[in-house]
């Protein structure tokens, strides 16, 4: 019931939106800003790239090890972008003058959030030590100020409404709540956590301030935060192999990249009006995916 209401609305935001959207991708060792006519069946041109490779600044046995780059998240009104990559880490860049504000060597990192005082929480899949969750703040020091054993974290998400952190895992959904903040010692505190309906979690996304959108090795589900429920969530919940997954509040679109032969040569597929961004020629397809799913 929530998933048809939720697709139904998700429509609706869709067939008002403007013409002219901004999409952010990574893939391999690039970082894409792409200006596109959800409406042209045209190829797309690239208005932003910007290369792990030609970051001098960090040390080159880091640029290595930063690709290929798995993730890419808007962040700050999209002044700010994080990148994680499972080889190297987590950089932190201003999109407006490309320049990387912070960067931490993390092995295995899958996805990361900013939170409020700028720190960064960063889900590792296998990291020295174990799987874990780990904080950083970057105005002090590029190393880890709490880590919390998580097994095979893949996705992390802020929920301003609720004041808490879900990261997803292998098997499980958790819920933190932000400690001691305004010290020079914050932590996170587990507060509950979920199992999934279906193993190896992939990514983590916020679709709403109560809703959730999760990828698994088999498909896709929602969760009701306070109804804590979990639903498969139409047309993605038999789709296998979804890897990471992004919500465009502005405009009500969805963007996943789907694993293949190497699961970072990404697949871009924006659903409604059903097209597919595809690396590396960056053209745009029709598809069919949404038809008959409302």
């Amino acid at each position: 019931m929530h998933t048809l209401i939720f697709l139904s609305i998700f429509v609706f935001v869709v067939q008002v939106c403007p013409a002219q959207e901004t999409l952010v991708a990574c893939g391999d060792n690039q970082v894409l800003i792409i200006k596109h006519d959800p409406f042209d069946q045209e190829d797309q041109e690239i208005t932003w790239r910007w290369s792990v490779e030609n970051a001098y600044e960090l040390d080159p046995d880091f640029r290595k090890k930063m690709i290929p780059t798995d993730d890419c998240k808007p962040v700050a009104n999209d002044t700010q972008l994080l990148i994680t990559s499972s080889g190297g880490g987590v950089i932190l860049l201003n999109i407006e003058d490309k320049k990387i504000e912070f960067h931490a060597q993390v092995p295995n990192a899958h996805s990361a959030e900013l939170l409020p005082n700028g720190r960064i929480v960063v889900a590792l899949s296998i990291a020295n030590g174990g799987n874990a969750l780990e904080l950083f703040d970057p105005r002090h020091s590029n190393e880890p100020i709490y880590r919390d054993s998580l097994y095979s974290g893949h996705g992390v998400v802020w929920m301003p409404k609720h004041q808490r952190i879900f990261a997803l895992g292998f098997d499980e959904l958790r819920a933190y709540s932000l400690g001691a903040w305004s010290s020079d010692k914050p932590f996170l505190k587990k507060e509950h956590s979920w199992i999934l309906p279906g193993e190896s979690g992939h990514d983590l996304v916020a679709v709403s301030e109560n809703l959730l959108l999760l990828t698994t090795h088999e498909g896709a589900w929602s969760f009701q935060i306070p109804d804590e429920e979990f639903t498969p969530f139409a047309p993605l919940d038999t789709v296998p192999d979804i890897k990471s997954i992004f919500y465009r509040p502005e405009d009500g679109r969805i963007i996943y990249t789907k694993g293949e032969t190497r699961w970072w040569t990404h697949r871009i597929h924006c659903l409604e009006p059903n097209k597919i961004l595809e690396f590396p020629e960056v053209k745009l397809y029709k598809t069919r995916v949404m038809e008959g799913a409302h």
